[in-house]
């Protein structure tokens, strides 16, 4: 098992207003010098980031996934969470197809903190028979100001 992280995610938003939603894009180029060679059982790959101070809007954001597994009998599976619930935001997906997961498509759920920067995870739960290392995981995120009255 092995960790990959795009070293230029950075939670650059700041809350300036109670109630005020923020968008974000943030990119992880699976051929990139820190994305993986392979794909093995239990890989992580942090894909974007919810700044400190802020909670993800899941419902208003989406996630583009390229094929992670391109043999013609695909074996390869992932979850999309954080390092505390590593399916969260969405149990297991096959590997063997892109997918763009949209409005209502990513759990409703409350991903954040108050006080530290909370990574979104893809980690794989089976192997690629042919790991595709191409392509790029697109997310276009909304954020909204932490709350700790709904929020804690």
């Amino acid at each position: 098992m092995s960790k990959y992280s795009n070293p230029a995610l950075r939670a650059a938003i700041t809350a300036a207003a109670s109630g005020a939603l923020y968008i974000d894009k943030q990119t992880f180029n699976l051929a990139a010098d820190y994305g993986p060679a392979a794909l093995a059982n239990g890989d992580v790959l942090s894909f974007a980031v919810v700044p400190a101070g802020h909670v993800l809007v899941p419902h208003l954001s989406t996630v583009s996934i390229p094929q992670l597994d391109s043999n013609g009998a695909a074996t390869a599976t992932y979850t999309l969470g954080t390092a505390d619930d590593a399916d969260v935001l969405k149990g297991a997906q096959d590997g063997g197809a892109a997918v763009a997961l949209g409005a209502g498509e990513l759990l409703d759920v409350t991903v954040g903190s108050p006080d530290e920067d909370v990574p979104l995870l893809l980690t794989l739960t089976a192997p690629a028979a042919t790991a595709n290392v191409s392509g790029a995981i697109v997310a276009n995120l909304v954020f909204r100001a932490y709350n700790a009255d709904i929020d804690g």
